[in-house]
Order: C-alpha cells, then sequence, then structure tokens
C-alpha cells in the first residue's frame, strides 16, 4: 500500500515534521492499495523524498519543511517557471 497526505492537510504542518504513525492515527494520511488504483486515475501524486539532516529528526532547522511548503503553495497558485 501507499500512503498519502493531501497537499492542503501538508500546508497546515506546522513545526518538526510528525511520525507516520502519529498522522495516521489522526487521520492524515490515506491508504491506498492496488485495488484502488482506478479511483486515483485522474488525481495527481506527488512524490516527495528528502536526506535526513538529523539522527533523531529529519529536518532539524525546519528548512526542508518550510521550502517544499512554499513551492506547492506556488504551484497551487500557478506560480511555477516552466
Amino acid at each position: 500500500p501507499m500512503y498519502v497526505m493531501h497537499v492542503s492537510e501538508f500546508l497546515k504542518q506546522e513545526g518538526r515534521p510528525r511520525p507516520h504513525q502519529d498522522l495516521l492515527a489522526d487521520n492524515k494520511l490515506h491508504k491506498i492499495e492496488d485495488k484502488d488504483r482506478h479511483n486515483i486515475a485522474t488525481s495527481p501524486i506527488i512524490f516527495l523524498s528528502h536526506q535526513w539532516l538529523g539522527a533523531s529528526c529529519p529536518d532539524t532547522d525546519l528548512r526542508q519543511i518550510g521550502i517544499l511548503q512554499r513551492v506547492l503553495q506556488r504551484m497551487a497558485a500557478g506560480d511555477v517557471p516552466d
């Protein structure tokens, strides 16, 4: 399965990134399985990956998440160069 979070929900995130299990428990993540793939065929999914900057926290200075949130906000506003 793949777990996804709606962009609008991601943009609400503040502070240190929360663990997957916490987001799942709070219904912030949605599970997509192979049988669901026809339902998401028209919905874009953005896959993100980043380097962990610390041993116990992926973004110790909250730089990466802030940059990503700003880029996603610009994309949503149509303000991204070709």
